[in-house]
């Protein structure tokens, strides 16, 4: 059962990345880019195999997972909930298949789901003790390792953020950067012509609904709107 639910999860991932690497950078055979994945991830899982592997692994596990994912997964919702909108990536779910959602998923992607995550990451925060395993404390060098890869996860968020701010025009005021760095951009949507057009559409009809509303109303709207 654990090797199965090992390769359904290595499965997902994996095709997850494969398709980032191919829709971004390489076009190269999915077999071939899948191939190199999991010769990489041998290679690094190497070191668990040794006798102090649940030793490091404990100390992955503690830095690289736990807390680092919650804080990536409440920013992901943040983004797609409220900078991106419910409203919009229901539109969009409705565009694509056909089908409106509910207003339970509205208040669960918006709401609830965050909320918890966040208090989730607050309780393990508070609760949060010096790593040890099988009571043996760590040394100082893998406390400063773990921070070091906690670091390249969390940091992902700013730095991608102020990479495209600062890839706007240079003439533009620091809101109207955060304003075009947060927008889709012109490319976002469907690739049939035709179908690019109808979304642009609707997109644009989204823009000059929201700058028609207040803060407060454009929070309601977007959950129940």
């Amino acid at each position: 059962m654990l090797f199965v639910l090992g390769i359904g999860s290595t499965v997902g991932m994996g095709s997850c990345i494969v398709r980032v690497i191919r829709d971004r950078w390489v076009r190269a055979p999915n077999w071939a880019l899948a191939l190199s994945l999991a010769v990489l991830g041998f290679s690094v899982s190497i070191v668990y195999m040794t006798p102090g592997g649940q030793f490091v692994l404990n100390l992955v596990d503690f830095y690289g997972v736990s807390f680092t994912a919650l804080i990536l997964a409440i920013g992901e919702l943040l983004a797609v909930g409220w900078v991106y909108g419910v409203k919009r990536f229901c539109a969009d779910i409705e565009f694509m298949i056909g089908l409106k959602t509910g207003i339970y998923w509205r208040i669960c992607w918006g709401l609830i789901t965050p909320g918890l995550m966040l208090a989730v990451l607050i309780y393990t925060l508070i609760d949060l003790k010096p790593l040890t395993y099988k009571n043996v404390d760590y040394p100082h060098i893998a406390h400063v390792f773990g921070w070091c890869l906690s670091a390249i996860g969390l940091l992902q968020i700013p730095g991608w953020a102020l990479y495209s701010i600062c890839k706007q025009s240079k003439s533009a005021g620091l809101l109207n950067k955060l304003k075009a760095a947060a927008a889709p951009a012109n490319t976002w949507g469907p690739l049939e012509q035709t179908m690019h057009e109808e979304y642009a559409n609707q997109r644009r009809k989204f823009e000059l609904q929201a700058k028609q509303r207040t803060n407060l109303q454009s929070a309601y709207d977007n959950l129940f709107g």
